[in-house]
């Protein structure tokens, strides 16, 4: 008499499982949730032999930034293939005590944060007013944001990775600092 088991799992296991279906969608959404990483690059070492797991360990590698969406990955990828340095992903900033907000890519030395907005979370009257109250907040405290749609950037990343090199170097000057 065998005992029935009830198969479980855990969230890097789905999200590698959605990943393998899916594509990299499912790893952006996991990070943007608040899953570490290092988590699913170490339940992808606990599953040898499965197929795809060549492509997962692809799509974890291009995650190195923690992208939380497809125009994100392409835009970190051509900011790296361009050689743009000095910018971190989904930078922390408080704007106000206990309000912290996450900047798509800022250069923090700069005080410049880049917003890659798609249309599905930002296209509502209540994400436009929101956006714009962020970035007045932002502003105050000295950081310039500049708003980027996100579908330009799926389309042309190396373009995007030339504007964020050439506002780096506006900034860099207007502050009197290396860029």
């Amino acid at each position: 008499a065998g005992t029935v088991g009830v198969q479980c799992t855990n969230e890097a296991v789905t999200t590698l499982d959605l990943a393998r279906r899916d594509g990299a969608d499912s790893i952006d959404e996991a990070l943007r949730g608040g899953q570490p990483l290092a988590a699913l690059h170490a339940t992808l070492a606990q599953q040898k032999g499965r197929a795809g797991n060549r492509r997962l360990r692809t799509y974890l590698a291009d995650s190195r930034d923690e992208p939380w969406s497809a125009a994100e990955r392409a835009g970190h990828r051509s900011l790296r293939a361009e050689a743009v340095t000095g910018w971190v992903a989904n930078w922390a900033v408080e704007r106000a005590p206990g309000r912290t907000v996450f900047l798509d890519v800022a250069l923090p030395h700069l005080w410049l944060g880049i917003e890659i907005d798609g249309y599905e979370h930002h296209g509502t009257r209540a994400a436009f007013r929101s956006d714009r109250l962020r970035d007045l907040d932002l502003r105050r405290l000295g950081w310039e944001v500049m708003r980027v749609p996100a579908d330009w950037v799926l389309e042309d990343p190396g373009r995007f990775a030339a504007l964020v090199a050439e506002l780096a170097a506006q900034r860099a000057g207007l502050l009197g600092v290396a860029a």
